[in-house]
Protein backbone atom coordinates (compact mmCIF):
# COMPACT_ATOMS: atom_id res chain seq x y z
CA UNK A 1 0.00 0.00 0.00
CA UNK A 2 1.53 3.35 -0.76
CA UNK A 3 1.02 6.31 1.09
CA UNK A 4 2.07 9.10 3.00
CA UNK A 5 5.67 8.29 4.60
CA UNK A 6 8.89 8.25 2.35
CA UNK A 7 11.75 6.15 2.72
CA UNK A 8 12.26 3.34 5.43
CA UNK A 9 11.36 5.27 8.40
CA UNK A 10 12.20 2.43 11.00
CA UNK A 11 10.21 3.31 14.58
CA UNK A 12 11.02 5.28 17.37
CA UNK A 13 12.81 3.22 20.38
CA UNK A 14 10.46 1.89 22.99
CA UNK A 15 11.39 3.99 26.78
CA UNK A 16 11.69 1.55 29.62
CA UNK A 17 9.52 2.60 32.77
CA UNK A 18 10.71 0.80 35.84
CA UNK A 19 8.08 -0.07 38.10
CA UNK A 20 6.22 2.94 40.02
CA UNK A 21 7.28 5.40 37.93
CA UNK A 22 5.27 7.51 35.72
CA UNK A 23 5.67 7.26 31.80
CA UNK A 24 6.05 10.39 30.32
CA UNK A 25 3.45 11.84 28.28
CA UNK A 26 3.91 10.79 24.85
CA UNK A 27 2.72 13.02 21.63
CA UNK A 28 2.70 12.65 17.98
CA UNK A 29 1.90 15.75 16.01
CA UNK A 30 1.03 16.08 12.10
CA UNK A 31 2.15 18.64 10.23
CA UNK A 32 0.79 18.95 6.31
CA UNK A 33 3.48 20.52 4.51
CA UNK A 34 1.17 22.57 2.22
CA UNK A 35 -0.05 24.49 5.70
CA UNK A 36 2.67 27.02 6.29
CA UNK A 37 2.76 29.59 8.94
CA UNK A 38 0.49 28.83 12.34
CA UNK A 39 0.56 25.35 11.92
CA UNK A 40 4.46 24.62 11.99
CA UNK A 41 4.94 27.81 14.06
CA UNK A 42 1.90 25.71 16.55
CA UNK A 43 3.98 22.33 16.37
CA UNK A 44 7.29 23.64 17.27
CA UNK A 45 6.27 25.66 20.51
CA UNK A 46 4.06 22.27 21.50
CA UNK A 47 7.29 20.18 21.26
CA UNK A 48 9.17 22.27 22.83
CA UNK A 49 6.41 22.83 25.79
CA UNK A 50 5.92 18.72 25.78
CA UNK A 51 9.60 18.47 25.97
CA UNK A 52 10.16 20.87 28.81
CA UNK A 53 7.46 19.55 30.71
CA UNK A 54 9.66 15.95 30.92
CA UNK A 55 7.21 14.70 27.62
CA UNK A 56 7.80 12.86 25.10
CA UNK A 57 7.63 14.86 21.32
CA UNK A 58 7.43 13.47 18.30
CA UNK A 59 6.34 15.14 15.06
CA UNK A 60 5.63 13.76 11.59
CA UNK A 61 5.91 16.02 9.09
CA UNK A 62 5.14 16.79 5.52
CA UNK A 63 6.59 18.38 2.67
CA UNK A 64 8.70 21.49 2.84
CA UNK A 65 7.73 21.11 7.06
CA UNK A 66 10.37 18.81 7.44
CA UNK A 67 13.33 20.42 8.34
CA UNK A 68 11.13 23.62 9.56
CA UNK A 69 9.60 22.00 12.76
CA UNK A 70 13.27 20.48 14.13
CA UNK A 71 12.66 21.18 17.87
CA UNK A 72 15.32 19.89 20.11
CA UNK A 73 14.59 17.04 21.99
CA UNK A 74 11.99 16.47 19.54
CA UNK A 75 11.47 13.43 17.14
CA UNK A 76 10.64 14.10 13.77
CA UNK A 77 9.53 11.79 10.38
CA UNK A 78 8.84 12.64 7.11
CA UNK A 79 5.78 11.92 5.06
CA UNK A 80 4.79 13.44 1.75
CA UNK A 81 1.51 14.35 1.80
CA UNK A 82 -1.35 12.87 -0.04
CA UNK A 83 -1.98 13.45 -3.85
CA UNK A 84 -5.63 12.73 -3.79
CA UNK A 85 -8.42 12.46 -1.59
CA UNK A 86 -8.51 9.12 -2.44
CA UNK A 87 -5.35 7.75 -0.94
CA UNK A 88 -5.96 10.09 2.16
CA UNK A 89 -5.45 7.04 4.36
CA UNK A 90 -1.98 6.10 2.60
CA UNK A 91 0.39 3.75 4.54
CA UNK A 92 -1.38 4.00 7.84
CA UNK A 93 0.39 0.88 8.78
CA UNK A 94 3.50 2.71 8.94
CA UNK A 95 2.02 5.58 11.22
CA UNK A 96 0.80 2.58 13.47
CA UNK A 97 3.53 1.28 13.99
CA UNK A 98 5.10 4.41 14.76
CA UNK A 99 2.10 5.42 17.50
CA UNK A 100 2.27 1.84 18.83
CA UNK A 101 6.33 1.53 19.44
CA UNK A 102 6.53 4.87 20.91
CA UNK A 103 3.35 4.42 22.87
CA UNK A 104 1.94 7.47 21.59
CA UNK A 105 -0.84 8.89 24.13
CA UNK A 106 -2.18 11.31 21.82
CA UNK A 107 -2.03 11.99 18.12
CA UNK A 108 -2.35 16.04 17.84
CA UNK A 109 -2.93 16.22 14.04
CA UNK A 110 -3.15 20.00 12.48
CA UNK A 111 -5.54 19.70 9.87
CA UNK A 112 -8.74 18.18 8.96
CA UNK A 113 -6.94 15.97 6.06
CA UNK A 114 -4.44 15.04 8.98
CA UNK A 115 -6.63 13.71 11.00
CA UNK A 116 -8.41 11.55 8.63
CA UNK A 117 -5.14 9.31 8.58
CA UNK A 118 -4.25 10.07 12.56
CA UNK A 119 -8.00 9.27 13.21
CA UNK A 120 -7.29 5.46 12.01
CA UNK A 121 -4.33 5.06 13.59
CA UNK A 122 -5.80 6.21 17.24
CA UNK A 123 -8.57 4.26 16.83
CA UNK A 124 -6.46 0.47 15.77
CA UNK A 125 -4.32 1.71 19.39
CA UNK A 126 -6.58 3.24 21.76
CA UNK A 127 -4.59 6.81 21.19
CA UNK A 128 -6.65 9.87 21.90
CA UNK A 129 -6.82 12.29 18.88
CA UNK A 130 -6.80 16.08 18.99
CA UNK A 131 -6.92 18.51 15.60
CA UNK A 132 -6.33 21.94 15.46
CA UNK A 133 -7.78 23.97 12.98
CA UNK A 134 -6.00 26.82 11.44
CA UNK A 135 -8.21 27.30 8.59
CA UNK A 136 -11.19 27.95 7.92
CA UNK A 137 -13.52 24.82 7.43
CA UNK A 138 -13.96 23.45 3.65
CA UNK A 139 -17.41 22.34 2.33
CA UNK A 140 -17.72 19.33 0.32
CA UNK A 141 -18.13 15.84 -0.02
CA UNK A 142 -15.42 15.12 2.41
CA UNK A 143 -15.46 18.33 4.57
CA UNK A 144 -13.53 19.11 7.51
CA UNK A 145 -16.67 18.75 9.70
CA UNK A 146 -16.50 15.02 8.90
CA UNK A 147 -12.90 14.73 9.60
CA UNK A 148 -13.24 16.78 13.43
CA UNK A 149 -16.31 14.35 14.29
CA UNK A 150 -13.95 11.76 15.21
CA UNK A 151 -11.81 13.97 17.60
CA UNK A 152 -11.52 13.39 21.24
CA UNK A 153 -10.86 17.52 21.46
CA UNK A 154 -10.60 20.33 18.44
CA UNK A 155 -8.73 22.92 19.19
CA UNK A 156 -10.09 26.73 17.89
CA UNK A 157 -7.51 29.16 18.19
CA UNK A 158 -10.17 31.83 18.17
CA UNK A 159 -13.70 32.22 19.51
CA UNK A 160 -14.88 33.24 16.23
CA UNK A 161 -13.50 29.40 14.65
CA UNK A 162 -15.45 27.95 17.36
CA UNK A 163 -18.23 29.27 15.67
CA UNK A 164 -17.87 27.86 12.50
CA UNK A 165 -17.05 24.72 13.61
CA UNK A 166 -20.04 24.50 15.51
CA UNK A 167 -22.64 22.56 13.65
CA UNK A 168 -19.72 20.21 11.55
CA UNK A 169 -20.46 16.99 13.40
CA UNK A 170 -19.35 19.35 16.88
CA UNK A 171 -21.02 21.02 19.95
CA UNK A 172 -19.72 23.94 21.65
CA UNK A 173 -18.36 20.82 24.58
CA UNK A 174 -16.31 19.53 21.41
CA UNK A 175 -14.73 22.83 21.52
CA UNK A 176 -11.90 23.85 23.39
CA UNK A 177 -11.00 27.41 22.38
CA UNK A 178 -7.13 28.60 22.92
CA UNK A 179 -6.07 31.60 21.47
CA UNK A 180 -1.91 31.99 19.74
CA UNK A 181 -0.22 33.48 22.39
CA UNK A 182 3.11 35.49 22.39
CA UNK A 183 6.33 34.60 24.19
CA UNK A 184 6.55 37.50 26.55
CA UNK A 185 10.04 36.49 27.00
CA UNK A 186 10.78 37.50 23.28
CA UNK A 187 7.92 40.19 21.63
CA UNK A 188 8.62 42.75 24.81
CA UNK A 189 10.17 46.18 23.79
CA UNK A 190 13.13 46.21 26.88
CA UNK A 191 14.36 43.23 25.78
CA UNK A 192 15.10 43.74 22.09
CA UNK A 193 18.05 46.01 22.23
CA UNK A 194 19.55 48.70 19.82
CA UNK A 195 21.49 46.75 18.23
CA UNK A 196 18.91 44.61 16.78
CA UNK A 197 17.06 47.36 15.63
CA UNK A 198 19.76 49.22 14.20
CA UNK A 199 21.06 45.73 12.26
CA UNK A 200 17.75 45.31 10.93
CA UNK A 201 17.45 48.88 10.18
CA UNK A 202 20.87 48.31 8.33
CA UNK A 203 19.57 45.52 6.36
CA UNK A 204 16.71 46.70 5.24
CA UNK A 205 18.10 49.97 4.03
CA UNK A 206 16.48 52.23 6.71
CA UNK A 207 19.06 53.99 8.47
CA UNK A 208 18.88 57.29 6.78
CA UNK A 209 14.94 56.88 6.67
CA UNK A 210 13.43 58.79 9.62
CA UNK A 211 9.83 58.43 8.42
CA UNK A 212 7.51 56.32 11.05
CA UNK A 213 7.12 52.75 9.60
CA UNK A 214 4.12 50.79 9.55
CA UNK A 215 4.38 47.52 9.53
CA UNK A 216 2.62 44.99 7.93
CA UNK A 217 2.99 41.29 8.58
CA UNK A 218 2.26 38.10 7.13
CA UNK A 219 2.71 35.57 4.65
CA UNK A 220 2.10 37.15 0.92
CA UNK A 221 -0.95 35.22 -0.05
CA UNK A 222 -4.48 36.11 -2.27
CA UNK A 223 -6.26 36.54 1.43
CA UNK A 224 -3.76 38.84 3.23
CA UNK A 225 -5.62 41.47 1.48
CA UNK A 226 -2.49 43.32 0.28
CA UNK A 227 -5.01 44.68 -2.48
CA UNK A 228 -6.82 46.69 0.15
CA UNK A 229 -3.68 47.67 1.92
CA UNK A 230 -2.19 49.25 -1.84
CA UNK A 231 -5.26 50.91 -1.77
CA UNK A 232 -5.44 52.53 1.24
CA UNK A 233 -1.62 53.62 1.34
CA UNK A 234 -2.29 55.23 -2.63
CA UNK A 235 -4.99 57.56 -0.40
CA UNK A 236 -2.81 58.05 2.29
CA UNK A 237 -0.39 59.07 -0.20
CA UNK A 238 -2.40 61.63 -1.76
CA UNK A 239 -3.72 63.34 1.29
CA UNK A 240 -0.37 63.20 2.86
CA UNK A 241 2.54 63.02 0.63
CA UNK A 242 4.83 60.27 1.13
CA UNK A 243 5.46 61.50 5.15
CA UNK A 244 5.16 57.33 6.31
CA UNK A 245 6.81 54.38 4.85
CA UNK A 246 4.84 50.92 4.92
CA UNK A 247 7.08 47.69 5.27
CA UNK A 248 5.40 44.50 3.97
CA UNK A 249 7.13 41.72 5.63
CA UNK A 250 6.59 38.08 5.15
CA UNK A 251 7.07 34.61 2.58
CA UNK A 252 5.31 34.47 -0.68
CA UNK A 253 5.62 35.69 -4.21
CA UNK A 254 6.61 39.44 -4.40
CA UNK A 255 5.57 40.20 -7.67
CA UNK A 256 1.94 40.99 -7.88
CA UNK A 257 2.36 43.04 -4.73
CA UNK A 258 5.16 45.15 -6.14
CA UNK A 259 3.50 45.68 -9.03
CA UNK A 260 0.18 47.06 -7.72
CA UNK A 261 2.47 49.29 -5.49
CA UNK A 262 4.37 50.87 -8.73
CA UNK A 263 1.07 50.95 -10.57
CA UNK A 264 -0.26 53.18 -7.54
CA UNK A 265 2.59 55.00 -7.65
CA UNK A 266 4.20 54.10 -4.17
CA UNK A 267 7.54 53.20 -5.03
CA UNK A 268 8.61 55.22 -2.44
CA UNK A 269 6.63 54.67 0.19
CA UNK A 270 6.28 50.82 0.24
CA UNK A 271 9.15 48.22 0.44
CA UNK A 272 8.75 44.72 0.56
CA UNK A 273 11.36 43.13 2.36
CA UNK A 274 10.79 39.50 2.58
CA UNK A 275 10.57 37.08 5.33
CA UNK A 276 12.68 38.33 8.73
CA UNK A 277 14.15 35.73 11.57
CA UNK A 278 13.72 38.87 13.95
CA UNK A 279 10.03 39.84 13.61
CA UNK A 280 10.35 41.21 17.09
CA UNK A 281 13.15 43.63 16.29
CA UNK A 282 10.77 44.37 13.31
CA UNK A 283 7.70 45.37 15.36
CA UNK A 284 10.18 47.26 17.40
CA UNK A 285 10.77 49.59 14.22
CA UNK A 286 7.33 50.03 13.60
CA UNK A 287 5.27 53.19 14.87
CA UNK A 288 2.02 50.65 14.37
CA UNK A 289 1.14 47.21 12.99
CA UNK A 290 -1.22 46.88 9.91
CA UNK A 291 -3.39 44.02 8.50
CA UNK A 292 -6.12 44.35 5.59
CA UNK A 293 -7.15 40.56 5.50
CA UNK A 294 -9.73 39.89 3.41
CA UNK A 295 -10.76 36.40 5.08
CA UNK A 296 -11.55 36.04 8.56
CA UNK A 297 -8.24 35.75 10.22
CA UNK A 298 -8.28 32.89 11.97
CA UNK A 299 -5.37 33.37 14.81
CA UNK A 300 -4.25 36.38 14.64
CA UNK A 301 -0.62 35.66 15.88
CA UNK A 302 0.96 38.81 14.38
CA UNK A 303 -1.91 41.06 15.99
CA UNK A 304 -0.56 39.32 19.21
CA UNK A 305 2.58 39.67 18.58
CA UNK A 306 3.08 43.29 17.83
CA UNK A 307 0.48 44.04 20.71
CA UNK A 308 2.36 42.51 23.01
CA UNK A 309 5.43 44.76 21.58
CA UNK A 310 3.37 47.59 22.44
CA UNK A 311 2.53 48.53 19.27
CA UNK A 312 -0.72 49.98 17.80
CA UNK A 313 -2.49 47.83 15.74
CA UNK A 314 -5.24 48.48 12.51
CA UNK A 315 -7.21 45.41 11.62
CA UNK A 316 -9.74 44.35 9.70
CA UNK A 317 -13.09 43.87 12.42
CA UNK A 318 -13.63 40.41 12.00
CA UNK A 319 -12.30 37.22 12.53
CA UNK A 320 -9.83 37.23 15.44
CA UNK A 321 -8.94 40.45 14.50
CA UNK A 322 -11.84 41.72 15.92
CA UNK A 323 -11.19 39.66 19.03
CA UNK A 324 -7.79 40.48 19.87
CA UNK A 325 -7.84 44.38 19.46
CA UNK A 326 -9.84 46.75 21.26
CA UNK A 327 -11.19 49.30 18.83
CA UNK A 328 -10.14 52.70 20.22
CA UNK A 329 -8.41 51.55 23.34
CA UNK A 330 -5.97 48.98 22.03
CA UNK A 331 -6.15 49.93 18.58
CA UNK A 332 -8.33 50.66 15.47
CA UNK A 333 -10.77 48.19 13.46
CA UNK A 334 -12.26 49.11 10.08
CA UNK A 335 -14.73 47.48 7.95
CA UNK A 336 -13.21 44.44 6.15
CA UNK A 337 -12.36 45.27 2.38
CA UNK A 338 -12.67 48.84 2.50
CA UNK A 339 -9.13 50.46 1.83
CA UNK A 340 -11.07 53.97 2.30
CA UNK A 341 -11.73 53.09 6.17
CA UNK A 342 -8.42 51.94 6.54
CA UNK A 343 -6.86 54.92 5.08
CA UNK A 344 -8.59 57.13 7.48
CA UNK A 345 -7.67 54.80 10.46
CA UNK A 346 -3.96 54.84 9.05
CA UNK A 347 -4.20 58.85 8.97
CA UNK A 348 -5.33 59.00 12.33
CA UNK A 349 -2.75 57.07 13.67
CA UNK A 350 0.17 58.76 11.78
CA UNK A 351 -1.81 62.25 13.50
CA UNK A 352 -0.86 61.19 16.77
CA UNK A 353 2.86 62.01 18.02
CA UNK A 354 4.71 58.94 20.03
CA UNK A 355 3.52 59.07 23.50
CA UNK A 356 -0.42 58.89 22.28
CA UNK A 357 0.58 56.06 20.40
CA UNK A 358 2.34 54.42 23.10
CA UNK A 359 -0.55 55.13 25.51
CA UNK A 360 -2.10 52.93 23.38
CA UNK A 361 0.14 50.52 22.82
CA UNK A 362 -0.01 49.90 26.40
CA UNK A 363 -3.58 48.76 26.45
CA UNK A 364 -2.73 46.39 24.04
CA UNK A 365 -0.12 45.12 25.72
CA UNK A 366 -2.03 44.75 29.22
CA UNK A 367 -4.40 42.70 26.96
CA UNK A 368 -1.96 40.54 25.87
CA UNK A 369 -0.66 39.39 29.52
CA UNK A 370 -4.35 39.27 30.53
CA UNK A 371 -5.27 36.41 28.02
CA UNK A 372 -2.57 35.66 24.98
CA UNK A 373 0.68 34.56 26.52
CA UNK A 374 2.89 31.44 25.00
CA UNK A 375 2.43 29.99 28.71
CA UNK A 376 -1.08 30.04 28.82
CA UNK A 377 -1.69 28.80 25.56
CA UNK A 378 1.05 26.15 26.62
CA UNK A 379 -0.31 25.14 29.44
CA UNK A 380 -4.02 24.74 28.31
CA UNK A 381 -2.65 22.73 25.93
CA UNK A 382 -0.81 20.43 27.82
CA UNK A 383 -3.59 20.00 30.26
CA UNK A 384 -6.04 18.55 27.19
CA UNK A 385 -3.47 15.79 26.62
CA UNK A 386 -3.19 14.81 30.06
CA UNK A 387 -6.59 15.13 30.40
CA UNK A 388 -7.46 12.63 27.54
CA UNK A 389 -4.71 10.74 28.66
CA UNK A 390 -5.98 9.99 32.02
CA UNK A 391 -2.99 11.76 34.22
CA UNK A 392 -3.23 14.37 36.11
CA UNK A 393 -1.52 16.92 35.01
CA UNK A 394 1.99 17.58 37.08
CA UNK A 395 3.92 19.50 34.78
CA UNK A 396 2.58 23.37 34.35
CA UNK A 397 4.50 25.30 31.69
CA UNK A 398 3.96 28.34 33.60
Amino acid sequence: MSGPFVGQLGTPAKISVAEGERKPLTVLQMVDGRILGEAEHTARTLSAAIVGASGRALIAAGGEMGPRVRVVGAETFHFQPEASILNRRGNVDQLIAIVDEAGVDVIHAHSPDMARTAGIAAGALGAKLVVTVHEPPRKGLLSSGSALGGADRVIAMSDDMAGRLIGKSLSLGDIAVIPPGADMNVFAEEVVGPARTIQLADDWGLTEDTRPILLAPGRLSPDAGHDVLIRALARLKKARGEDFLCLIVGEGDPGGVEAAAVQAGLSGAVKLVGKTDDPAAAMKLAALVVSAATTPPPAGREIIEAQAMGRPVVAPAHGAAAEIVQNGVSGWLTPPGDADALAMALSQALDMDESQRAHIGMAGRAQIRARYTLDAAMTATLAIYEDLAGRTFQAPYI
